[in-house]
């Protein structure tokens, strides 16, 4: 449950806790991010609202990382994900994690990440994950993330992210699809903006503003 600031500051400190420790064993070639972000949501019959976005991510250069996703929003909505991940190789990476949000929604999750360049001006990345209920009230569920990123030069580079969502027993769909505009204010340094519409597959339900920063190192 995450219905209290307290249940966020526990989760956040064993994150941080497993973090701590993972850098302190850590070897000279580690790596990860950080993923600043905020959307301006307008649903097509409701009010703006914002949903603020941080995430983290580690690897000590091997095969094994380890990162959370946490989410926020001004309607009290709140949802932390830690995860694992093992890269078999330079493309793929296995991921596996578990999800809890303020609805009392829990899920154990797993699936893959795949990134490939073609040439040096275009990549894609690929995350489809299921989502697997731990409770009767909440539902088992497909995620699907894609991007398509192209280099435009002087540091800038233009992407389109398509996300799709299933619920088979309900037989429901969720989907988002928006360019993104990136430009890398440093080596290490990404800030990026994204134009979104999101559907049911029958209308379309929502419009979206997203601001973010993506740091790395």
């Amino acid at each position: 449950m995450l219905k209290s600031n307290s249940c966020v500051i526990v989760l956040v400190f064993v994150a941080s806790l497993f973090f701590g420790i993972t850098l302190v064993n850590a070897e000279d070639k580690s790596s990860g991010y950080v993923i600043m972000q905020t959307d301006a949501v307008t649903p097509v019959s409701g009010k703006t609202f914002l949903t603020q976005d941080v995430n983290l991510y580690f690897t000590d250069g091997g095969k094994l990382g380890t990162g959370i996703d946490t989410t926020f929003n001004e309607n009290g909505y709140r949802k932390m994900k830690p995860f694992a991940t093992w890269r078999t190789d330079n493309n793929l990476t296995l991921i596996g994690g578990f999800s809890a949000d303020s609805s009392d929604a829990h899920h154990v999750f797993g699936g893959f990440n795949y990134f490939r360049l073609f040439g040096k001006s275009n990549s894609i990345f690929v995350s489809p994950n299921f989502y697997f209920s731990l409770e009767e009230k909440s539902s088992n569920f497909f995620d699907f993330f894609a991007e398509v990123k192209h280099d435009l030069g002087n540091d800038f580079a233009l992407a389109l992210e398509v996300v799709y969502d299933y619920w088979p027993e309900s037989e429901t769909s969720w989907g988002l699809v928006g360019p993104v505009f990136h430009y890398k204010l440093t080596k290490n340094l990404d800030v990026y903006t994204r134009v979104s519409g999101e559907t049911d597959l029958n209308e379309w339900t929502a419009f979206g503003l997203r601001a973010g920063l993506s740091w790395s190192f």
